[in-house]
């Protein structure tokens, strides 16, 4: 999928305004970052995670238990002076649990948000790697038609010459194929 990713973006990084010099990166580039799938995902864990911290902020229900023991008594301890009884409500005891649950879903969304940035940051990278390649080869294009066309400069001062007679036939024959030679490196800097 990567690499069809980087055709697609590629015709659309690439296009008529790149072929005319009027190219700039940062205006190409950020469309790019907001329509990445990569990163599209990251949207989607960074609202999961809210949802969690939204659910670890929510309480369970106020629990009072009330148990009562001996109500009746036996023996020396008859009627209600020897009954025991015991509360419990578990509520109180829930604000350390609930912090730290909301302390653990923080650190989720914190870690999708720096995730996403670190994504966003290889993508940028690599983006700018492939780009600046590709600027690499458009000057290596220029630079072999400047040197085409130098040694069909020569070509021509140099056939001149031999028909004047002041330089021997090889020295044509040797300016033919430096031409032929850098037609070819012209030829494999366009494809």
């Amino acid at each position: 999928m990567v690499g069809l990713l980087n055709i697609t973006w590629f015709n659309y990084l690439f296009s008529s305004n790149f072929c005319s010099g009027k190219f700039v990166f940062k205006q190409r580039y950020k469309p790019y970052i907001k329509t990445t799938p990569d990163l599209k995902s990251f949207m989607f864990k960074k609202e999961a995670a809210k949802g969690m911290l939204e659910q670890a902020r929510i309480a369970s229900p106020i629990t009072v238990n009330l148990d009562v023991e001996d109500m009746m008594g036996n023996g020396g301890y008859s009627g209600i002076n020897g009954m025991q009884t015991t509360l419990s409500i578990s509520w109180l005891l829930e604000g350390d649990i609930i912090e730290s649950k909301v302390g653990v879903a923080n650190v989720k969304l914190d870690e999708y948000v720096l995730d996403k940035e670190i994504k966003a940051l290889d993508v940028a990278a690599e983006t700018a790697k492939i780009f600046i390649t590709i600027l690499s080869q458009k000057e290596q294009l220029i630079l072999a038609k400047l040197a085409r066309n130098n040694a069909k400069d020569v070509l021509h001062e140099i056939s001149i010459r031999v028909k004047a007679g002041k330089l021997n036939v090889i020295d044509e024959l040797r300016a033919k194929a430096d031409l032929s030679k850098k037609e070819l490196e012209c030829r494999r800097s366009q494809s």
